[in-house]
């Protein structure tokens, strides 16, 4: 973290685009924050998520419209470049942009210009991009979901956020510093260092927002002395072992992140949607590691292991 702090301050003067790669709930849009912020550009920050768009309005949501450019178009819309202008772009899930779009992207970067829906020219804009993305772009550009034109005009910088189960140490640092969030609603709430110890022995496959929501309804159902259970506990999930490295029983952490996401879909039928809900993590995070653990998600034959078979 440290060093990714360092290649914030560097990165943040340069007027090249930057990639942000890291896995859903990490805080890229953070990270993007304090690239903005280290940039002094003037203008504004404005946060786009290219997966939650409607397919059929993201030209327009990026690029703007003019008036009666279409059905529903009463007003010129400046669309998320317009509003950027002389600040920086955040478009978040960068992967999820739709493949017939990612000329006019790569054309808005190559001519600092777009062309609103309707519009019959060019309008100049300084737009510093950063986008984010939690999937591998390298392996889109080979399956052909992700021009690879594209990806390179993008990928000029990159920055990687790690995984919290990559930097436990930081678990409890982020715990009290969700309480001290809290506690102008929840006065008092605190918890005991052993208790921390075992929260920072568990994964977290939802990373800093999973913790942060667990925090957050600790603090409300439980207090002020908060207890691991009362954060680990709605997740069904065991106490981490004495034995073996790391206090995780001997077993590697593929084979834990496996059991999660294997109690998450036993827990809710097999239903995806319901399984990304407890997990706290995106539904498309979910199809991705499922499909890289080899867990079948069939609704009515979930692959569990014998023992949770019984």
């Amino acid at each position: 973290m440290g060093r990714l702090r360092q290649q914030i301050q560097r990165f943040g003067l340069a007027e090249l685009p930057v990639v942000i790669f890291g896995e859903s709930g990490t805080g890229k849009e953070l990270v993007a924050r304090a690239l903005h912020e280290a940039s002094g550009r003037t203008g504004e920050l404005i946060a786009v998520n290219c997966g939650a768009l409607p397919r059929e309005l993201v030209e327009s949501e990026l690029f703007g419209h003019e008036r009666g450019a279409f059905t529903g178009a009463q007003r010129r819309h400046l669309g998320c470049f317009g509003e950027a202008d002389g600040g920086t772009l955040f478009l978040d899930e960068i992967g999820e942009l739709p493949l017939e779009l990612q000329p006019r992207l790569l054309r808005a970067l190559e001519n600092r210009a777009i062309r609103p829906v309707g519009a019959a020219r060019e309008v100049p804009v300084d737009v510093r991009i950063i986008a984010a993305t939690h999937r591998d772009l390298e392996h889109l550009v080979a399956e052909g979901r992700f021009r690879a034109d594209l990806y390179y005009r993008l990928c000029a910088l990159e920055l990687a956020v790690p995984p919290l189960r990559e930097r436990p140490e930081d678990i409890p640092l982020l715990v009290r510093h969700f309480l001290a969030e809290l506690a102008t609603a929840r006065p008092g709430c605190r918890m005991a260092d052993e208790e921390l110890a075992q929260l920072s022995a568990y994964p977290w496959p939802g990373n800093v927002r999973q913790l942060r929501n667990a925090v957050l309804r600790a603090v409300h159902l439980a207090g002020p002395e908060l207890r691991a259970q009362d954060l680990l506990g709605p997740l069904r999930l065991t106490s981490p072992q004495p034995a073996g490295a790391g206090g995780l029983g001997g077993r590697s952490f593929a084979e834990i992140e496996r059991q999660v996401y294997l109690q998450a879909l036993a827990q809710t039928g097999g239903n995806c949607r319901a399984a990304a809900e407890l997990l706290k993590v995106p539904k498309s995070t979910l199809h991705d590691k499922l499909r890289r653990l080899g867990i079948r998600t069939e609704r009515s034959a979930v692959c569990l292991p014998e023992g949770a078979r019984r």
